[in-house]
Formats: C-alpha cells, structure tokens, sequence
C-alpha cells in the first residue's frame, strides 16, 4: 500500500467515527422538553403574566371618559307662577338639553391593592410555568424507559455478535477437522444451524430496536439509525434529601397565591381616596336657569371606606383558609406517594446488586467450562452438541448479567426522578 493511501485512511477513520451518533440519557432528555409542542408554552405564559402586569400598573393612571347626552323633558321647574314679583321675569330652564363631558378620576391611595394585585398576578404566572414543568417532566419518564430499553437491546445485540464471532471460530477449526477426516460433517452442521440461529435472533433484536428508536425520534427529534449509539449511564449511589418535584413547587405557589389573595380581601376594607374633574358643554351649562349654550367644568376630591360589610370579609378568609388546608393534604399525598416509591425503587436497587454478583460469579465459572468443553471439543473427545449447550448457558448468563447491570441503572434513574433531579 502506497504512503498517500494510507495517511487518507487516518484521516477517514476520525471522520467516520464523528459520523457515529453517540447519545446520553441526559441529551436525549433534554432534546425530548425542546421538541415537546407544549415547550413554546413558557414564553407564552411569561408574555401573557407581562401584559397583565401592565394592566395592573395603568390603575395609578388618570381615567378619562367622554359621554354625550340629548333629552327632553314634559316639565321644569317654573318660579313665576308661584312668585309673583312686578316688573320680574324668571327666566325658565330649557325642556331640551344638550350636554358632552369630559371625566377624569385619579387614584390618590388605594390601600395597597394594586400593589397586591401584582405580586398575586405574579404567583399565579410562577403557578402556571411549574404545572407546565410539571406535565413537561412527564414526558421524561417515558424518554428514560426507551433509552434503557435500547441499551439492554443494543448490548444484547453486542452480546450475541460475539458469540457468534465465537461459533464462526470454532466452524473454522471443524471445517478443517472435516476436510481431514477427523470430524464428522454432522457435528459442523449442528454449529452452522446455531449460527443461523443467533442470526436470527439478532435480526429480532435489531428489528425491535429499531422500532424503539423510531419512537424515540419520534419523541425528541433527533434523526437517529441503526448507526445511532446509546452511552450507558453511570449513575452512583444517590442518597436524595427531600423532593425536588416541580408538582410540589406548584402546590407551593399555589398556597402563596391564597396567603396573597387573603391579604388583599383585607385591604378591600381599606378607605380609597380618589380625586376627579369634569370638563362639559351645553345647554344649559351648570347654571339651569340660563337657556344657552356654554362651557362648565368643576374638580374635588373624594373617600370612599366600607366600614361594615355584615363579616363578608371574615368569611371569605376562612374559605381561604380551608382552600390552604386542602393543599397542604395534596402535598401531603404527594409526598407520601414519592416516599413509597423511593423505598420500592431502593429495595429494588439492592435486589439488583445482589444479583449481579452472583451472575458475575456464575458467568465466571461458565467461562471456564466453555473454555474447557471447547478445548475437549477441539481434541474430539466430547459431542458438539454438549459444546453447543455450554455455550448456549454462558449466553445466556451473560445476558442475564448484562440485563441486570442496565436494570440496576435504571433504578437508580427512576430513585432520581422520582425524587425530581433527573
């Protein structure tokens, strides 16, 4: 091979090894929320909670309304025919009247109502972005399944290719013993047919792991192939301190949503001092008596102060009150859901562990019995099939142990996502 040759190979192979997806768990979680319809929802919250926020801040504004009125009326009021005065006319208001104002009102102090109404606006905005995340973090359970579900596929897939490297292996020794007499054709063709059959197994578990990949895409958009590679995790002990959930987060902002509002049904109570104005033209003006068209305005100051409201008030604290109560029995059944979890994913755990030393154990002493049945099998002193089922036991222990290890990870990610660190 000529020098060129070769330097353009090391340069194709990190190229084609950049080619080769490799995947996290966390990755394709985090693609999943991105990819999610319901992830634009955020923004949306957010602007709707900054517009009412501004609504709120217009009640410290001037308010100014503009009215018109035309009317007739059948009577007025007449001072002559009762009051008779020689050489006195009084004059007589006009049965047609014309009037436009111009309103102003202007809050002066409220009681801290606007004030309140904010920051309630506020925690109700906090309440809607952690349901969001709430039903946002849902989504990642089903996201971690696959992705456990395709590592167990993968390395089982992985697993078997060995062995089948290792059956082809042996049909190569056989074939030659064959060709000199020393085995029987039988004995290559048993090896042959349990090749086929680990062909078709692994046909089998890449057909289903390509169904769970399309799910997965599916999910998260991320364009994946039979070429796509699924990093195992390395998730360690974890010893979770309390729940990081966004669902008790939102009962929280929930319970702070009420302490507000009750706040702001007692400032309801609070007197509100207002001042006002009136800019109008018509006929007649404020002075009745004057039949003619003209310009008026006038301007004062007001106080408004429920002093008595029958204990609406009080009642209404306490609906707020028992409103609380029922939040805080949610958040108590939430909880002492999540904890039951937690010790079912811990005994589970522990389970697993102890299952996998004994596979590793076992797998160690199927290791040595497939060496030494292949070495008698080598020599012609045992019957391939008696190889065949060895072989056949190491697999499958092999397996088991490979399954258990994934299994043992997942645990350890669902305890971590049911406490809501995931």
């Amino acid at each position: 091979m000529k020098k060129h040759e070769i330097i353009l190979i090391l340069l194709l192979i990190p190229a084609y090894l950049l080619s080769q997806d490799t995947l996290s768990l966390q990755y394709c979680l985090e693609s999943a929320i991105q990819h999610h319809p319901r992830n634009a929802d955020e923004e949306i919250i957010r602007e709707i909670g900054k517009k009412k926020l501004l609504n709120y801040r217009n009640n410290w504004y001037p308010t100014f309304d503009l009215s018109g009125q035309i009317s007739y009326q059948s009577d007025v009021i007449t001072i002559g025919e009762n009051i008779s005065i020689p050489n006195i006319e009084f004059p007589e208001p006009p049965q047609d009247q014309y009037k436009i104002n111009l309103e102003l009102n202007q809050t002066l102090y409220d009681g801290g109502r606007t004030k309140l109404l904010r920051s309630i606006e506020e925690a109700n905005m906090q309440t809607e972005l952690k349901q969001l995340e709430s039903d946002l973090y849902q989504r990642k359970s089903l996201i971690k399944d696959l992705y456990f579900n395709i590592l167990i596929l993968q390395k089982n897939i992985k697993i078997l290719g060995i062995q089948e490297d290792q059956l082809l292996n042996t049909l190569k020794i056989l074939s030659a013993g064959r060709e000199e007499g020393t085995v029987l054709s039988s004995d290559v063709d048993l090896i042959h047919v349990e090749r086929l059959k680990l062909q078709q197994e692994i046909s089998g578990l890449k057909s289903q792991r390509q169904a769970v990949l399309d799910v997965m895409e599916m999910e998260t958009g991320i364009a994946l192939d039979s070429q796509s590679f699924f990093k195992s995790t390395n998730f360690g002990d974890t010893q979770s301190e309390g729940f990081n959930r966004p669902e008790i987060q939102m009962l929280n902002e929930k319970k702070e949503v009420l302490t507000k509002s009750a706040e702001l049904i007692s400032r309801q109570r609070y007197p509100r001092a207002f001042a006002f104005g009136q800019l109008g033209y018509g006929n007649p003006g404020l002075n009745m008596l004057n039949d003619e068209f003209e310009s008026y305005y006038y301007i004062g100051a007001g106080l408004k102060w429920n002093i008595w409201d029958w204990n609406q008030t009080n009642r209404e604290k306490q609906i707020i009150g028992l409103q609380k109560e029922l939040i805080d029995h949610q958040k108590m059944g939430l909880i002492r859901e999540l904890n039951e979890g937690q010790i079912r994913y811990q005994a589970s755990i522990a389970l697993k562990k102890e299952n996998i030393e004994k596979y590793q154990e076992m797998l160690s002493l199927r290791e040595t019995i497939t060496s030494s049945f292949k070495s008698r099998l080598n020599e012609g002193t045992i019957r391939t099939i008696d190889f065949l089922e060895v072989l056949n036991d190491e697999k499958i222990t092999r397996i088991k142990l490979s399954t258990e290890q994934i299994l043992l990870q997942k645990a350890i990610a669902d305890h971590v996502f049911i406490s809501g660190d995931l």
